[in-house]
């Protein structure tokens, strides 16, 4: 309320006052009150005047105060961009969020062009846009455009524009903006990952399928390599059918690692332990053109890992370095501690906590956005023809997403290439091997179950068991195993079983069989693992046998089993 001084009590001068009174019920009031006092002989004798209730005025008018106050906030605390545009584009009002968003202060864009920030390929769209506000005062556009932040980058903006002139006060186009930057980054990553995920599945699928065509080549292969004379020229042409099986069986091996379905033995190993022993290798590897700098801590850094499969990715990530080289230059490889927040872990789908960082640089080519958003892709090569198969990086992809982490790449032409691991950091855990590959194969007479669908492997695998004493019940599916189980003579000692097979799968017929049969043990042979299966394959009693697999890979894991069977039920009071 305005005070006024109490003038007109001495000098007898009209008065116009609001006063708060008090009614009869307690309800506080607002009035006008106006007039003038009768003065004589310096005494007030009489006051006239009138009475003017403004109590609903007064509170509209502290409702109204209020709300501009409101909506001051709201558009202060807003994170979104608010923009009010003459006709002429140029900018009559903009939010504080400006300094946030595009890095500039308010009265660095008022009466300014807005046209000074829209990217060169977004402007003919933006003037559309608003020559249709214009043109239809009805109208309201959603538009996406880049604009210019004062560091030189470019944020991409969801903007909502409405023409005013049909609001009383205001005037020109009403925008409201969203930085949807980081929602198209994360939108975008998800579309690659779908896309390697989709193409994933297809390697994993033909990879499957020819791994059990060379189970049967490089098997029947090795046996007739035992039965030609040594020299003659049909075992030379064994031997380029085995060289051929063999490269062959690389390829499918890189493809299920791409697929993430390549069979894994995990160890807990010490990164930097396995950066200092691989660095012979590397610089072997790398020429005497190229240096080679390895910064690893002192503190030990532990994850879980097939060691095999880690220096696989050092190998690959040090031959993709080179090859971006051809004039030398250097690599560095470095290691280091780093924790995933929430944040960061979303934006990489990781959950979060410790990750050991692996880092590879290289001072080569580089590469341009839209090689780097391939690299990934299995066959995807930038080499002339003969000069690589496009699956060493896809390799390292699969790897690195098998193992629980994530790879990043980031590229400048003429500037190099790095590389970034993030693999889950661990506590370190002994390992124990379950066999040797190197032991002396022994046949037996036993009776084993042998469950493939692919015709081909059931032949061989239960010809090779068969050389080598076994009594063998071949059946070509799960059904067919329980029927044959039944109507067997003798007990089944050992079951020999395919992962994938069509309508019931190798661990479910296992789950059937042991459930009656405690003891049985399990051989799980596959072209590739199945996520379902990683439990299972660390029970007691049950091993994985990878295709292509030869006749010692096969009786090696048949005659430990039964051993260690045997040896269990001896040991039972």
């Amino acid at each position: 309320m305005k005070r006024h001084s109490n003038a007109w009590v001495t000098t007898g001068t009209p008065f116009l006052l609001e006063l708060p009174l008090i009614s009869a019920t307690g309800r506080r009031l607002w009035a006008r009150a106006q007039g003038e006092a009768e003065r004589r002989e310096g005494q007030i004798v009489k006051v006239f005047g009138i009475f003017q209730d403004l109590t609903e005025l007064h509170v509209a008018r502290e409702q109204l105060r209020a709300a501009e106050q409101r909506n001051r906030v709201i558009v202060e605390s807003s994170a979104d961009l608010i923009l009010l545009l003459r006709e002429d584009r140029q900018i009559d009002f903009v939010s504080p969020s400006s300094q946030r968003l595009l890095g500039v202060s308010e009265d660095a864009v008022l009466g300014r062009d807005v046209g000074e920030w829209i990217h060169p390929d977004d402007v003919e769209s933006a003037t559309a846009g608003l020559a249709r506000l214009l043109a239809d005062p009805e109208h309201e556009i959603i538009i996406q455009l880049r604009l210019r932040h004062a560091d030189g980058s470019w944020r991409r903006l969801e903007l909502i524009g409405r023409n005013m002139l049909k609001v009383p006060g205001l005037h020109g186009i009403f925008v409201m903006g969203r930085d949807i930057t980081e929602r198209d980054r994360l939108e975008e990553h998800l579309r690659e990952t779908q896309k390697l995920e989709s193409l994933g599945r297809l390697a994993g699928g033909i990879a499957h399928d020819f791994n059990n065509l060379l189970t049967a080549i490089l098997g029947y292969a090795e046996e007739l390599t035992h039965e030609l004379p040594a020299g003659s020229r049909e075992a030379e042409d064994v031997g380029e059918i085995q060289r051929a099986g063999r490269r062959a069986q690389e390829l499918t091996s890189q493809l299920l690692t791409f697929a993430r379905r390549q069979v894994i033995v995990p160890r807990t190993i010490d990164v930097g332990q396995q950066l200092e022993e691989i660095q012979r290798f590397l610089r072997r590897l790398l020429g005497e053109d190229i240096a080679l700098e390895v910064n690893a801590p002192p503190a030990t850094a532990f994850v879980r890992v097939d060691p095999a499969q880690f220096e696989q990715i050092l190998m690959n990530l040090a031959a993709n370095g080179r090859d971006a080289m051809p004039e030398g230059g250097t690599l560095r490889i470095a290691m280091s501690m780093r924790m995933l927040d929430p944040e960061d872990a979303a934006t990489r789908s990781l959950p979060t906590g410790p990750y050991v960082a692996i880092e590879t640089s290289d001072s080569g080519t580089g590469m341009s956005t839209e090689v780097t958003s391939r690299i990934f892709e299995p066959f995807f090569t930038t080499k002339e023809l003969g000069k690589g198969t496009g699956l060493g990086l896809a390799t390292v992809y699969g790897i690195v997403r098998q193992s629980g982490g994530e790879i990043e790449v980031r590229s400048t032409i003429g500037e190099g290439t790095t590389f970034t691991i993030l693999l889950p950091s661990v506590e370190h855990t002994p390992e124990h091997a379950t066999w040797q590959d190197d032991a002396p194969v022994r046949g037996g007479s036993e009776t084993i179950l042998m469950v493939e669908d692919e015709a081909v492997v059931r032949t061989y695998g239960a010809r090779v068991l068969r050389n080598a004493g076994y009594t063998v019940l071949v059946a070509a599916d799960a059904f067919e195993a329980e029927q044959l189980v039944e109507r067997a003579d003798s007990p089944v000692n050992l079951l020999v079983t395919d992962v994938v097979m069509p309508r019931r799968s190798g661990p479910e017929l296992a789950d059937r069989l042991t459930a009656r049969w405690p003891e049985l043990p399990v051989l799980f042979v596959s072209g590739y693992t199945e996520e379902r299966l990683d439990e299972r394959t660390r029970l007691p009693g049950a091993v994985y046998l990878p295709k292509p697999y030869l006749a010692q890979g096969l009786l090696q894991r048949v005659r430990a089993l039964l051993d260690a069977s045997a040896h269990r039920q001896n040991s039972i009071p």
